[in-house]
């Protein structure tokens, strides 16, 4: 600890004010960004008050419930898109038999939706919300997975396949639509 200029405390908080606990939780993410260790590591080796533990658990929870919360809305937010789509949109069998004007239009307008959803992806795939942890058989090392790259495919596939689909007009069978691939 003292190598690093940090000094030990001592087990009682010097101050009880909100001033006091903000400069702790403060030091504290300071340390854990010097140190390149986590903020509960840091609050065992540097001996913080139970207060300021308190303080460094609850601030953890915070971000885990934020980081949830993203997820949700990103999740609640490409449905409700998916269904005003679907529910305000041409049937596709109708766009299928349409003039090829009206399928290149319903071509491009998918590929506008996969440009999107292909963007929300990649940006989201920036940040370590998404990332899965996989261990090795070996425990050496772990495998981090993004795993908003195979949701991307899954969302994109389909809609680049039903492109084709439509394209090629009234000639290509009804059942050969994405929905089954």
């Amino acid at each position: 600890c003292r190598e690093r200029g940090h000094q030990p405390r001592s087990g009682a908080s010097a101050s009880t004010t909100g001033k006091t606990e903000t400069a702790a939780s403060w030091r504290i993410r300071g340390m854990a960004a010097t140190d390149g260790a986590n903020a509960t590591d840091v609050a065992t080796r540097y001996w913080l008050t139970e207060e300021e533990k308190d303080k460094l658990v609850e601030a953890q929870a915070y971000e885990k419930g934020e980081a949830v919360a993203k997820i949700f809305s990103g999740i609640f937010f490409t449905g409700v898109a998916g269904w005003l789509t679907l529910s305000n949109g041409t049937r596709l069998a109708f766009v299928q038999r349409a003039a090829l004007e009206k399928r290149l239009t319903t071509c491009c307008y998918l590929s506008t939706y996969v440009a999107a959803f292909s963007c929300f992806f990649n940006y989201f795939q920036l940040t370590a919300v998404d990332d899965l942890v996989l261990p090795t058989p070996s425990g050496e090392k772990n495998y981090t997975l993004d795993l908003a790259r195979p949701l991307e495919w899954i969302m994109t596939c389909p809609l680049m396949q039903l492109s084709l689909v439509l394209m090629g007009g009234s000639k290509i069978p009804e059942y050969l639509m994405p929905s089954f691939s």
